[in-house]
């Protein structure tokens, strides 16, 4: 049985993640027959609530400590909702040797993405993380498609989804990675540059220049979600993201089996755009994804 680790309960996430390896299936049977999530540490949560989350997603422990759970588990999920507190929890299981998911925004600081990406590679470790959206069913879909030349020369396209600037959780980056790493997935990791107009802090459109197209991220808060390409043929998906945690688990997992984690400059890739999204608000007009270092 492999036995997974919860670090972090306050984001409904970890009771989804939970429920998704340990709760039967309509048919009674498990996403995973030899996969559970065995210990939750909610070392940033009020006792009552990790209790619930414990109970509630047929967790066996409830941890009191990251060596308690590192001694309990073979693999583990890092969920706290700032990314500047992932590095932390992150990098002492990685040094393990462990594979470890790091929830979206892996990490808010081009240093920290770095660090733990390089320390992943060192040690041959799994690291896995990000926005669960990428791996959604339709998002591969498109990027299969894209990549056989489906949609033949592509002009650009859109995507709408949700952000904040004035978010407790460090703002942008609790939900510009659903949109970013989508985009990345579908129109791919070399973006040039964005050009950030706000019209408040959670309506606001980021123009990603590629070489060969511009993409817009409509930042907007409407749902649903839509994933637009424009090319000589078209068409607009719309994203249902209602199996987010069992996509990701069942990625994850793979990934566990396999112990190959995902390319970690797609990653760090990732945390660029981020962080110029964020420059460009601060500062104004076009920002360089390559200046962000």
């Amino acid at each position: 049985m492999i036995k997974i680790g919860l670090a972090g309960s306050e984001s409904m996430h970890a009771l989804a993640f939970a429920q998704a390896c340990n709760k039967p299936l309509e048919n009674g049977r498990y996403l995973f027959p030899d996969v559970r999530v065995a210990a939750v540490w909610g070392m940033d949560d009020r006792r009552e609530h990790v209790e619930a989350v414990r109970e509630q997603g047929n967790i066996r422990l409830c941890a009191d400590s990251l060596e308690e759970l590192a001694d309990e588990c073979d693999a583990f999920m890092i969920l706290p909702r700032r990314g500047r507190e992932h590095i932390g929890y992150a990098e002492p299981l990685l040094r393990r040797g462990v594979p470890v998911f790091v929830d979206k925004p892996v990490c808010s600081s081009y240093e920290d993405i770095r660090r733990l990406c390089e320390l992943a590679r060192g040690k041959g470790a799994v690291l896995s993380g990000g926005s669960g959206l990428k791996h959604n069913r339709q998002v591969r879909r498109l990027k299969e498609k894209a990549e056989k030349g489906f949609f033949g020369r592509i002009r650009g396209g859109t995507i709408n989804h949700s952000a904040d600037m004035n978010s407790p959780y460090e703002g942008i980056f609790f939900y510009l990675p659903h949109g970013v790493e989508i985009m990345l997935e579908v129109f791919g990791y070399h973006p040039e540059s964005v050009n950030t107009t706000v019209l408040s802090a959670d309506n606001f459109t980021v123009c990603v220049k590629y070489r060969e197209y511009l993409v817009n991220l409509a930042i907007n808060g409407c749902r649903p979600s839509y994933l637009v390409i424009n090319g000589d043929k078209s068409t607009a998906v719309r994203i249902d993201d209602r199996d987010i945690f069992s996509e990701t688990m069942r990625h994850f997992v793979g990934q566990i089996r396999s112990g190959i984690g995902d390319d970690v400059e797609k990653l760090v890739k990732s945390s660029l755009v981020i962080l110029a999204v964020k420059q460009s608000m601060e500062e104004g007009g076009e920002v360089k994804v390559r200046d962000i270092v």
